[in-house]
């Protein structure tokens, strides 16, 4: 059987029986809703219908405001390095003076060794991603790993 035959025949009962025009009312079945907004001939109105019946009873519209990670906490965490080493990949592990562990995700050279005690900066990236930066060296792409 074909695809749009077998649209055809999903749709053919849809068509059968024709229903009066009239408001979409909250205690009707989905179907019965559906059929009354495909029997009125005024596009706006029909889009109104449809757009009333997507709405689900005792929800908005509009979508919840997103929440941000640390809410409470403005700018970039400074604190200083304990320990950098490279792994197996080539890429940097760094220990802070907190213990937190973050792994480097990126290729970006770091210019330097970094050293035991020196400055590290952590900042929120885009798309939830992390910047770190080792004194003034550049700043590249990490995740936390503990």
């Amino acid at each position: 059987m074909s695809k749009p035959f077998k649209i055809l025949l999903f749709l053919l009962p849809l068509t059968a029986a024709p229903v009066r025009a009239t408001p979409v009312q909250a205690s009707a079945p989905l179907a019965d809703q559906l059929k009354r907004c495909r029997t009125l001939t005024d596009t706006t109105t029909r889009l109104a219908c449809y757009d009333a019946m997507a709405v689900l009873p005792g929800r908005s519209r509009d979508p919840a405001p997103r929440r941000v990670l640390n809410e409470d906490k403005e700018g970039p965490l400074t604190t200083t390095l304990r320990t950098a080493s490279v792994g197996g990949d080539g890429r940097w592990i760094f220990t802070l003076a907190q213990g937190g562990r973050w792994l480097q995700t990126d290729d970006a050279p770091l210019g330097r060794r970094p050293n035991p005690g020196d400055a590290v900066e952590v900042r929120a990236g885009a798309l939830g991603s992390y910047r770190l930066k080792v004194k003034t060296g550049p700043s590249i792409k990490v995740r936390p790993l503990d």
